[in-house]
């Protein structure tokens, strides 16, 4: 696999003129980068403050205008940095970067649609553990063979986002609601699973162009789905202006969370980045404990203490 040097033009170099890697080849194996853990933290964080906005803004306008105006902010972000990062752009690259967007854009939307549904005790913990469980899954199909202590912190990893991301019952919920539930949150996990698998098979050689290739296709998802709403629904488009600041925090903050990704999971491996920026819901539980004063429970304070072991254990394993 061919890596590619960056900078103003296309080439990064350090204080003696020699060139710096922003992306370096990493074999398949056990080892964990503290590197690739940092910003994959950095992801999670990010991710979590972004889900926070969009939650907010959700609330005065409809969740697929949020997330179009989201995505164009975050398609902008991205592509102000391109002509930094330089890389060799090739069409394989492209398409798995095409196939993140669909995945990422796709899972947010059902993601979205559960918790408008009011299943938040179903939804956010099914979703967050199939992200993780299935791009560590893929990661050791992929031939990653992660340590014990690396699997240990892989499993408890998976535990905790889903033990912290555990709303408030929201009542009984009928048996065709769960399913409905289940479903949305399944098809929420494969997709932001799909993005962290996609953007890892892109490479690094063609620098951010496959994050650009993503956020734009998660752009043009949102946009058919605004209109297939508009159309269909007979749904009228109110309230852009007092959502397009937030909402393009939401994809700045959404954007610079992809890119840290993206360049963790070319320092390290697949199955402990993508785990440790799943634990992205811990932030938001967080910000609304904080912001909207509401109460963290039992088992959210355990998922908390429990993601942060799950880090410890990523951060000082060796294999």
């Amino acid at each position: 696999m061919s890596w590619r040097l960056f900078s103003a033009r296309g080439v990064a170099a350090d204080a003696r003129g020699a060139p710096v890697l922003l992306f370096r080849p990493v074999a398949r194996g056990s080892k964990v980068d503290a590197v690739a853990v940092l910003l994959a933290l950095i992801a999670a964080i990010a991710y979590g403050v972004s889900d926070f906005l969009a939650g907010l803004m959700a609330r005065r306008a409809s969740v697929f205008l949020v997330t179009l105006i989201s995505e164009a902010a975050a398609t902008i972000v991205v592509g102000a940095a391109l002509p930094f990062t330089g890389g060799v752009i090739d069409g394989t690259s492209l398409l798995w970067g095409g196939i993140a967007g669909l995945g990422g854009g796709g899972g947010a939307m059902f993601l979205y649609r559960g918790l408008a549904r009011g299943s938040m005790s179903i939804v956010g913990p099914v979703s967050a553990v199939v992200t993780a469980a299935g791009s560590a899954t893929v990661g050791v199909a992929l031939g990653e063979r992660p340590g014990p202590v690396t699997a240990a912190g892989i499993v408890l990893a998976c535990v905790a986002v889903a033990l912290v991301s555990m709303g408030e019952p929201t009542g009984s919920v009928s048996p065709g609601e769960a399913w409905r539930a289940l479903f949305n949150a399944t098809a929420a996990g494969i997709g932001f699973a799909v993005l962290f698998v996609g953007l890892n098979r892109a490479g690094g050689g063609a620098g951010l162009w496959p994050v650009a290739a993503a956020t734009l296709m998660a752009m043009v998802l949102a946009l058919i789905a605004v209109v297939v709403a508009v159309l269909r629904n007979h749904e009228q488009v109110r309230g852009i202006q007092r959502i397009s600041l937030g909402s393009a925090a939401v994809g700045a903050l959404g954007g610079g969370a992809t890119v840290a990704y993206f360049v963790a999971t070319h320092h390290g491996l697949l199955t402990v980045t993508a785990v440790i920026t799943s634990l992205y819901p811990a932030t938001t539980v967080l910000l609304a404990l904080g912001f909207l004063r509401e109460r963290l429970r039992r088992v959210q304070t355990l998922g908390a203490g429990l993601a942060a072991v799950a880090v410890a254990l990523l951060s000082t394993a060796g294999g």
